[in-house]
């Protein structure tokens, strides 16, 4: 048995550090999003900064549209030529993805540094813009 652990550590290690940097920052992010229901922007913030994002992008394209809360829904409405469209949800606006990449980062790495902050930063970036 002993010889298995060994043969197989960087594999025990992967799959251990994946899934305890997965789980710390699903919970983050279920604690954000559980907080931010209390806030004016619903469902939460970056969800209602990609729904303001989605109408500047149809807008600078020249179409006309706009977004709106409403309450009790748990997304944000985004209207084209005063048409409803389609509703962004929370799941629209990469954290989800971003948790996940910084996961598989975290475990590929051999140390924290060479993970690099500086890439986590800058990586993130370009998955959510």
């Amino acid at each position: 048995m002993k010889t298995l652990f060994k043969t197989y550590k960087p594999v025990i290690r992967f799959v251990i550090t994946f899934l305890a940097v997965y789980f710390i920052m699903s919970l983050c992010y279920k604690w954000y999003l559980d907080v931010s229901k209390s806030t004016q922007f619903q469902p939460d913030y970056i969800t209602y900064q990609v729904a303001e994002q989605s109408q500047a992008v149809l807008n600078v394209f020249g179409f006309k549209s706009n977004v709106l809360l409403q309450e009790g829904e748990q997304w944000v409405r985004l209207y084209l030529n005063d048409t409803y469209i389609i509703r962004v949800i929370e799941g629209c606006n990469a954290i989800s993805v971003i948790i996940l990449f910084m996961a598989f980062i975290m475990a590929f790495a051999s140390t924290i540094k060479k993970s690099g902050v500086i890439c986590f930063s800058r990586n993130n970036l370009n998955l959510y813009g």
